[in-house]
């Protein structure tokens, strides 16, 4: 509905699959992400499996307890993660535990 700019209709359907507020803004978010998504897709804009950079916002006192948990995990090789690396880690298991049948290539869930 979307995608095929029927707006009104959209919103009116997602009232009725979830007519709690805070769920149903939620839903129409995430629904307007995948549209976004297709739409860069069909458009050619996302092509290949080259990496998307992700920046992300913590207030001064998570940021550091966050980059000390980090130093905490080691790599498959034994050293440590790092902070980047750790955050990717506990994204990349987020999304394999609920997605499993999702298309992960060669990406394997780390262990944390």
């Amino acid at each position: 509905m979307l995608m095929g700019g029927r707006a009104g209709e959209a919103e009116d359907t997602a009232k009725i699959l979830y007519p709690e507020h805070p769920t149903r803004v939620r839903f129409f978010k995430l629904i307007q992400m995948v549209v976004e998504y297709m739409t860069l897709k069909r458009d050619g804009k996302i092509q290949g499996k080259e990496p998307v950079r992700t920046v992300i916002e913590l207030e001064p006192d998570l940021h550091f307890a966050a980059k000390t948990i980090a130093n905490d995990h080691r790599g498959p090789t034994g050293r440590r993660l790092g902070f980047a690396h750790w955050i990717e880690a506990l994204v990349k298991r987020e999304i394999f535990k609920r997605y499993p049948h999702m298309d992960h290539g060669d990406a394997k869930a780390p262990k944390l």
